[in-house]
């Protein structure tokens, strides 16, 4: 936990590649008691802080809705970290945008943070300059329903988000999208998407 706060000095690193680049996890990371962190992960306060202590980008977690918009949320069930029930998958955006957060005391006494759509980390990030990195960490699978419905889930998130992003009109160079699935690897090559890929390995 405390791993991914600890600071270096860039000069003390053996890195094959040359310069590292400092990428806030989910924000500002996860609360935390050591260092004290309130701030929920994916929230706007969290990656606001990841930004303005001098990230060079930020990765958030990524769920489409029901309406087929795209929100944060790190979990796959809304009541591990919030007042609500249920997945992120099976709500609108409109209505997961009014959910609180709720990570316990005594961290709800610092903080008011709601889950917020996709769109405001991009508003965030064009405010604060177009150079920042944004890496997206999607989420397509659901613990709410089955393998094939994930299957069919990935496939429509993925036509969606190529949509989006083009709406959101940020530098295509800057953006990372990262999977753990293969299938949508494959989609993603199909549809030859401009962005940067990013195949995750876990467990």
């Amino acid at each position: 936990m405390m791993s991914s706060c600890v600071s270096y000095d860039k000069a003390d690193l053996n890195n094959l590649s040359g310069e590292v680049r400092v990428i806030g996890h989910a924000g500002s990371g996860f609360s935390s008691w050591i260092p004290f962190n309130p701030y929920p992960s994916n929230s706007l306060t969290s990656i606001a802080k990841a930004i303005d202590e001098g990230a060079d980008g930020i990765e958030v977690d990524v769920h489409m809705t029901a309406d087929k918009k795209f929100v944060l949320y790190h979990d796959n069930m809304l009541e591990s970290k919030t007042t609500q029930s249920g997945c992120p998958a099976d709500l609108n955006l409109e209505d997961l945008e009014n959910i609180n957060y709720q990570l316990g005391l005594p961290f709800d006494w610092f903080h008011s943070e709601k889950i917020i759509g996709l769109d405001k980390v991009f508003e965030l990030c064009k405010q604060r300059g177009s150079d920042l990195e944004i890496h997206l960490d999607l989420r397509s699978i659901s613990d709410c329903h089955d393998d094939e419905w994930d299957k069919m889930w990935g496939y429509i998130m993925i036509r969606r988000l190529k949509r989006e992003l083009k709406k959101l009109d940020y530098p295509a160079e800057k953006i990372y999208l990262i999977t753990y699935s293969k299938r949508m690897v494959r989609e993603f090559k199909k549809l030859k998407l401009p962005y940067n890929l990013s195949y995750e390995l876990s467990g």
